[in-house]
């Protein structure tokens, strides 16, 4: 049986730090986040929901500060939710407006340009 799974990607500027930052998400949508550190000793905040695993973490090529890039990204958690997904709905515009109508921020969805430029 195969059946459509969801992600989301979203990015807001910010002088707040990952501390702050998944304080505010984790209280409005009830999500428990734990800091990790990847091989480059990089800082994310990750956790669990409806079955996505989750991140939170800036990003590592903008170093420009105030004011720097911060994602928050899900995809199934394959472990979880299996794996015979015949798609990805993606929710990342329904979760952009609910963060920024409840926490009163200016949450945006990337644009390929500025995902392509993360790679590089």
């Amino acid at each position: 049986m195969t059946y459509t799974g969801i992600k989301f990607h979203i990015r807001i500027k910010t002088e707040s730090d990952l501390n702050d930052l998944s304080r505010i998400i984790g209280r409005v949508l009830n999500l428990q986040f734990t800091r990790t550190l990847n091989d480059e000793e990089d800082e994310s905040e990750e956790g669990d929901i409806f079955g996505l695993k989750v991140s939170l973490s800036f990003n590592m090529n903008d170093k420009s500060d105030p004011g720097r890039a911060c994602q928050f990204a899900g995809i199934p958690d394959y472990n979880i939710a299996g794996t015979n997904f015949e798609s990805l709905h993606d929710i990342s515009n329904y979760l952009m407006h609910f963060l920024n109508n409840a926490c009163n921020e200016k949450w945006y969805i990337p644009s390929p340009d500025e995902i392509r430029n993360d790679l590089l």
